[in-house]
């Protein structure tokens, strides 16, 4: 075992595991092992992690909960974190201040989006309806349902390109369509947001019908990393893309939703080098019809991805 991983089982203990299958852990069940899969539970143990790796020039990848990425067959070289403990908690101010909620960057956006119910906050419920952690989607500036999370976001607090504790005022976070001014090298701890009080009940009856469409538009019962490509402007992917005829389109076990356009489905035993092709394939007909070039909205992680 080299110098980095003897170090890493030394400080980190029972929370570090090499050669970790990696596609349990992602909603698209495809991808290769991490060669060490570290889970911090408070910002103490990442800066030790991500010392260690930067020390011995390994790579850092930081996995939520897998539902916007496609991993390598290869798989993942060097660290991959995964947040917990402390890092995926969300916490109400105390004492109590109104409008305000701290959401861990390793927490569930649903988990997130309950405690704001259960505090009175209305309006960010569109974000139980994205799978995944909150640190994807402050780095994704995730939305749906004509809402997105960079608006409500106060605070963000992180580790900057030092490894130093830093709070960030939400407007300086360059939020965009899908995209946020976050670096590289640095690394999200949570964020303090701002949601305002409303009608809860209006809200739960929102998010409820939310889902229910979702479940009606989306192929949410097979293996899946979301949308595939970014909305062009003024315009919608999954509609290129059926235009184009290519619902049901399948290489091996990598098919085009027959539910919808924009969702490459895993029918089993998929792998990423199928969805690669199948999306390429996509790419080249839309842009012949269309004259439009669809960008790669899922997150590409791992050997033989450019990061």
């Amino acid at each position: 075992m080299s110098g980095w991983k003897d170090r890493l089982r030394l400080e980190v203990g029972a929370r570090v595991a090499f050669d970790e299958p990696l596609a349990p852990k992602v909603s698209f069940r495809i991808g290769g092992p991490a060669e060490a899969y570290v889970r911090p539970e408070n910002a103490a143990e990442l800066v030790s992690a991500l010392r260690i790796a930067r020390e011995h020039e390994v790579p850092v990848t930081v996995l939520g909960s897998g539902s916007n990425v496609l991993i390598s067959d290869a798989g993942i070289a060097g660290l991959v974190v995964r947040l917990s403990g402390e890092l995926a908690q969300v916490t109400t101010p105390s004492p109590p201040e109104p409008e305000r909620i701290y959401v861990g960057a390793g927490a569930l956006n649903s988990r997130a989006v309950s405690q704001m119910l259960q505090d009175g906050l209305a309006g960010a419920e569109f974000l139980a309806t994205i799978p995944g952690t909150f640190g994807g989607a402050l780095i994704m500036n995730a939305g749906a349902h004509g809402g997105e999370i960079g608006p409500f976001v106060e605070t963000v607090e992180l580790l900057n390109g030092d490894l130093e504790l830093e709070r960030r005022p939400g407007p300086s976070c360059g939020f965009v369509y899908r995209g946020s001014g976050f670096l590289r090298d640095e690394f999200i701890l949570g964020a303090w947001l701002r949601v305002p009080r409303g009608d809860v009940e209006s809200a739960r009856k929102h998010l409820r019908e939310m889902r229910l469409a979702r479940r009606r538009t989306q192929p949410i019962g097979q293996p899946n990393a979301g949308s595939i490509f970014k909305n062009p402007p003024g315009e919608y992917a999954g509609r290129l893309i059926e235009a184009c005829g290519l619902k049901g389109r399948r290489v091996g076990d990598a098919e085009i939703s027959s539910l919808h356009a924009n969702f490459i489905v895993n029918l089993g035993h998929a792998t990423a080098a199928e969805v690669s092709e199948l999306a390429a394939m996509v790419q080249s007909e839309v842009s012949g019809r269309f004259g439009l070039e669809l960008q790669w909205e899922v997150k590409r992680i791992g050997r033989g991805f450019a990061r």
